[in-house]
């Protein structure tokens, strides 16, 4: 069974909203939280009611004062170290705020120039991908492709991989990159995948937190695609490769023929809802459990690619890009002289 993935609109769960205020809205979130967030059994070092207490202390005594109240918030999420769980305040600049560690982050390990510089040939008109070809000089005359996926998020992203994956049929290799995709669709990353499965399997177990308590583990399964590429593939990721992107990462590290390499996804996999605070403001709950096929979570921590390479700051400036190098290194060793 391959469920959808989907997003709840708000409102939806708990029926009416509590009255107005910085302890109601507080008392809320903390209780929706409790009732509906699907991580707390992976994420045991959390102690929920002890947070609730801890943090319930900097509520502010004036209703009106708001940062007190976003303060408090921001205590409370933000040990859940979960990047779909979000606090929005509408028409506040700099509103929207994530509990996971990509806020912290800034993405200086990769840009599309630098690696566009391994190119001898790129497409780049579809805002969904790049692709096209290394330059030979660069992987000992071999015909290496490079795919390029930016989102998941369109169902016209498969038509676009499909046109590029023709394209490239007879590469010796490919290097899949997903860095920087933000994620998107299980209807979109499956058939993606299927490009490069030459039979059915299951890459998750997914179970969703219903207030009561879990659901029955569900399945994500990914079907084999009718004409597969079977020649060696490196797929790169980095810690901004999230969500979806995670998603199609799992599928993939089921398939032979892929080795893992570049630095650890973002650890959110989990799909999320949007919730009504009593104030209105807006936050974001992830409600699933989310494990791969042996049972193991990755959330807040990400999937740790087989073969590690990140670049520096520097070194990006510089126009180096050590996870192509070592996309490129492992495919020179698997590929057919």
């Amino acid at each position: 069974m391959t469920p959808v993935w989907w997003w709840w609109s708000a409102g939806c769960l708990l029926g009416p909203t509590a009255p107005e205020g910085a302890e109601a809205t507080y008392d809320a979130v903390w209780a929706d939280m409790d009732r509906h967030y699907g991580l707390f059994e992976v994420k045991p070092d959390v102690d929920w009611d002890a947070l609730g207490q801890d943090c319930r202390a900097l509520l502010p005594s004036d209703d009106a004062d708001a940062e007190a109240l976003y303060a408090a918030l921001i205590c409370l999420l933000g040990p859940l170290r979960d990047d779909h769980v979000r606090l929005l305040r509408p028409g506040a600049d700099g509103g929207l705020w994530s509990a996971g560690r990509l806020e912290e982050l800034e993405r200086t390990d990769f840009t599309e120039a630098v690696s566009a510089s391994w190119m001898s040939e790129l497409h780049d008109e579809d805002p969904t991908l790049r692709w096209g070809w290394v330059d030979p000089e660069r992987v000992g005359g071999h015909a290496i492709g490079y795919l390029h996926v930016r989102t998941l998020d369109v169902a016209h992203a498969v038509d676009a991989v499909d046109g590029a994956m023709a394209a490239m049929a007879d590469a010796d290799g490919l290097i899949v990159d997903l860095r920087g995709n933000g994620g998107g669709f299980h209807s979109v990353l499956e058939p993606i995948a299927g490009y490069f499965a030459d039979h059915d399997l299951v890459y998750s177990r997914i179970r969703r937190r219903d207030g009561e308590g879990y659901g029955a583990w569900l399945t994500y399964d990914l079907e084999a695609g009718e004409e597969p590429y079977l020649a060696p593939v490196a797929l790169v990721t980095h810690a901004f490769t999230v969500s979806g992107a995670e998603n199609l990462t799992l599928a993939m590290r089921e398939l032979d023929q892929v080795v893992h390499v570049g630095s650890a996804t973002a650890g959110a996999f989990s799909s999320a809802i949007w919730r009504d605070a009593p104030n209105g403001w807006l936050y974001a709950v992830s409600v699933e459990d989310v494990r791969d096929v042996d049972g193991e979570s990755h959330e807040s921590v990400g999937l740790i690619p087989d073969v590690q390479a990140e670049s520096t700051l520097e070194e990006t400036r510089a126009g180096i890009d050590r996870a192509m190098e070592a996309a490129a290194a492992s495919l020179l060793e698997r590929v057919a002289d």
